[in-house]
């Protein structure tokens, strides 16, 4: 009788540290999913930002103020 107490015990110590991994690597997962996303917004913002700036030094763009602040960075 002992026995089988025992090893419903250690079972569900079993099922319960599983489920706790499954959790953690879920987590894990998600986490890097959403820096990844971060670092790609980042590397367009950067992107972009050089653009206006090349465009800025071309004088393609129109000098507006608000343009040129991008560019001169004040």
């Amino acid at each position: 009788m002992s026995f089988f107490i025992i090893v419903i015990f250690m079972g569900s110590f079993y099922l319960v540290n599983l489920i706790l991994a499954i959790v953690a690597m879920s987590y894990d997962d998600c986490r890097k999913q959403d820096q990844d996303a971060a670092e790609e917004e980042l590397a367009v913002s950067a992107t972009i930002s050089t653009i206006i700036r090349e465009l800025c030094a071309q004088v393609i763009i129109a000098p507006h103020p608000t343009i040129l602040s991008c560019c001169t960075g004040r």
